[in-house]
């Protein structure tokens, strides 16, 4: 979404936490902020992926948009669990030994992602209207391989533990100063 005005004061981009539906453009004395106010208020489950080989998060977001209180002062309704396996660190030498020890991490890697698939099966029992994947993104691809849910992927760097990573994944937008 772009906003900006003729004497170019105010000049931004804003990348919105969920797809844009519709494109538009106006010309006002204000800028029309419906459209992203009506993404913000978003009120359906979510599942956040955030990959990375060894250590990956996967969460549940459920409402918490804009005007998605639930009464307790607290938004969305989150849960989020790690899922952990051994993957070695990546090899940086040369010669025989190092593709032997690749061969290994390439298994650990698989047996990772076979993991996060299974962790997911059992958190979408509920259907989720989406899935929103940050981190390792070439690993998530490979974990939602298949998948027939939407999938939006954020460039984005979080820490935190489980449901604070699941919320800023799926929360996350950016703003561009042009």
């Amino acid at each position: 979404m772009l906003f900006y005005d003729e004497d170019h004061c105010i000049s931004v981009a804003v990348v919105p936490p969920f797809v844009i539906e519709r494109s538009n453009w106006v010309t006002a004395d204000a800028f029309d902020l419906a459209p992203l106010e009506g993404m913000l208020a978003y009120d359906s489950t979510v599942c956040a992926l955030y990959a990375h080989a060894g250590r990956t998060v996967v969460g549940i977001v459920r409402g918490g948009g804009r005007d998605g209180d639930h009464g307790d002062g607290e938004g969305s309704e989150v849960c989020g669990e790690i899922v952990r396996t051994g993957v070695q660190a990546k090899h940086t030498k040369g010669g025989w030994s190092q593709r032997r020890f690749e061969r290994g991490r390439d298994q650990d890697v698989e047996y990772h992602i076979m993991k996060v698939q299974e962790k997911l099966q059992s958190m979408m029992d509920d259907p989720v209207e989406m899935i929103i994947a940050g981190g390792d993104l070439s690993l998530t691809r490979k974990m939602l391989a298949g998948t027939k849910v939407p999938v939006i992927e954020k460039r984005v760097d979080v820490d935190g533990n489980p449901e604070d990573i699941a919320i800023k994944v799926v929360w996350a937008g950016r703003l561009y100063r042009l």
